[in-house]
């Protein structure tokens, strides 16, 4: 649905099951390595934040860098 200058969009109940057993998927791989290692859902949490933040500022200097 276009609403002004966005887009929104929607999942269909197939695409809702998709995305829950990735998350199963997601949960069995990568979190339960955490939880070996010792770490809790917040350490993941606060890591995954700082991924995010890691990676926008990553791309604002690269668009930085190509207009220099």
């Amino acid at each position: 649905e276009k609403r002004g200058k966005e887009i929104f969009y929607s999942t269909t109940d197939e695409g809702s099951d998709l995305c829950r057993q990735y998350r199963e998927v997601r949960e069995r791989c990568l979190t339960s390595a955490f939880k070996r290692l010792g770490h809790s859902h917040a350490d993941v949490r606060s890591a995954a934040a700082m991924l995010r933040i890691i990676s926008g500022l990553y791309d604002q200097a690269a668009r930085a860098a190509t207009s220099l």
